[in-house]
């Protein structure tokens, strides 16, 4: 490997952040999950940037911090029109300052993330893919005062960028509204509360003005581009779904994957969103197919801002299934040599196809169980490179953060320079798993 790229040479962090947004020895602490602080704002020193409840705190307003939110007034989930503003966790200093101070001055209740930090985290899906893009959830008195409140926002947001919000219409940019009612279930004899969104099926429904682009992206999309009827919605997301669909293209009729990213979704600070990453899994799925057995490229485009990458369907099972199937919840010592033995061929079959995404110039660092699958045929092949990085290239100069809780290793969580060593421990944890049953988190 080439070692020294140019971001890691000019990019050394010498300045500390300033006490307001670090907690636990430079990790913030949400629920039971550690994440750290982002380098790229390691450079901020400036708290009233750094903590967005400062100015809360100014006003002497009576609020109440609970986890990753602030919430001002009493919040109000039940059978009403919310309101949510969606920005990007950089350049958004203005705005959001502009949206705090609007709702402040006027006594309206609402709830916040609580600073820069957690607002990266918010945007790249970190508290749920449901929370993404909601930096303020706003609670209006009445459908009157919703659209006030959204007539006067829309002003202040002219400027800004935002991911979408899922489950949400969109009425303005970066501002989004849903209708919010709270049901109730009972798990282990305790009853639960749980907040549901929605939309309404009919846009005369909805008492703000929404475009027809704007309305299109609530409903079903019956194609995809020009070649692609998606069949199957394999995973939503706010980051962008994951669809299952035929392709008619040269009249082939096959079944592909197509992979969406939505705009400014999970944005950082070098201004790259999951736009950058689909593109960028596209581009390496086309340069290492020949040498890695992956899902072949079959296409990518851009459509109404979205973009798609389409590839390949790999038919099988992702191995973190025939990994808990042969365990069967049994200990090591009693599982049969069979099933044993199994396990051990499936790991050396995945050291392989590591060993040859190296050789093509590429570290994964997103090694998991499901990143795996086995074919039919018995053929072992990796999917899901978006966060891979070209050590003989050094791109992209900037990798992209984030990994899977329990394989990503600590030098990635740290932000340093990628280097096998990440793969290596992400085979770690994969052979813990396999030889335990169990993925060890902190």
């Amino acid at each position: 490997m080439q070692k020294g790229s140019a971001y890691f040479k000019n990019n050394t962090v010498k300045a500390k952040v300033s006490k307001p947004a670090v907690v636990n020895g430079g990790h913030f602490l949400m629920g039971s999950l550690h994440y750290p602080t982002n380098p790229y704002f390691q450079f901020v020193t400036d708290k009233n940037i750094l903590d967005y409840t400062i100015p809360i705190d100014q006003r002497k307003v009576k609020s109440k911090k609970i986890n990753e939110w602030v919430y001002v007034g009493e919040p109000c989930y039940n059978n009403v029109w919310c309101l949510f503003v969606s920005l990007v966790a950089h350049s958004t200093y203005t705005s959001h300052r502009d949206v705090l101070g609007y709702l402040l001055d006027n006594e309206i209740s609402f709830r916040m993330i609580k600073g820069l930090n957690e607002h990266y985290f918010l945007n790249n899906g970190a508290f749920g893919d449901g929370e993404v893009g909601k930096v303020f959830t706003i609670f209006p008195k009445s459908i009157s005062d919703a659209q006030k409140i959204a007539f006067d926002l829309s002003g202040l947001l002219a400027e800004s960028a935002g991911p979408d919000i899922e489950k949400a219409v969109k009425i303005g940019n970066c501002l989004y509204a849903s209708i919010a009612k709270v049901s109730e279930s009972v798990e282990d004899g305790a009853v639960v509360k749980i907040t549901n969104f929605s939309v309404p099926g009919r846009r005369r429904d909805v008492p703000f003005e929404v475009t027809k682009r704007d309305w299109k992206r609530t409903k079903r999309r019956f194609f995809l581009g020009t070649w692609y009827a998606p069949t199957q919605v394999l995973r939503t997301s706010a980051k962008g779904n994951v669809y299952r669909a035929i392709s008619w293209k040269y009249f082939s009729f096959k079944d592909v994957i197509i992979k969406e990213a939505r705009p400014s979704a999970v944005a950082d600070s070098l201004f790259r969103t999951s736009s950058d990453r689909i593109a960028m899994q596209a581009r390496v799925t086309r340069e290492i197919q020949a040498k890695v057995p992956c899902p072949k490229f079959v296409d990518y485009f851009e459509q109404n801002g979205y973009s798609y990458f389409v590839m390949e369907e790999i038919k099988g099972d992702p191995i973190v299934k025939i990994i808990m199937e042969e365990r069967g919840g049994q200990k090591w010592r009693e599982m049969s040599a069979e099933s044993k033995n199994k396990l051990i061929k499936l790991f050396a079959n995945v050291l392989l196809v590591v060993k040859a995404m190296h050789g093509a110039g590429y570290y994964h660092r997103d090694i998991t169980a499901t990143n795996f699958i086995l074919t039919p045929t018995g053929e072992m092949k990796v999917i899901d490179p978006e966060l891979c990085y070209g050590f003989k290239k050094e791109k992209p100069e900037a990798p992209f953060f984030s990994g899977t809780p329990g394989y990503r290793a600590p030098e990635q969580f740290a932000y340093q320079e990628p280097t096998e060593k990440e793969d290596i421990h992400s085979l770690g944890a994969l052979l813990s798993l396999i030889a335990t049953g169990c993925i060890h988190t902190y």
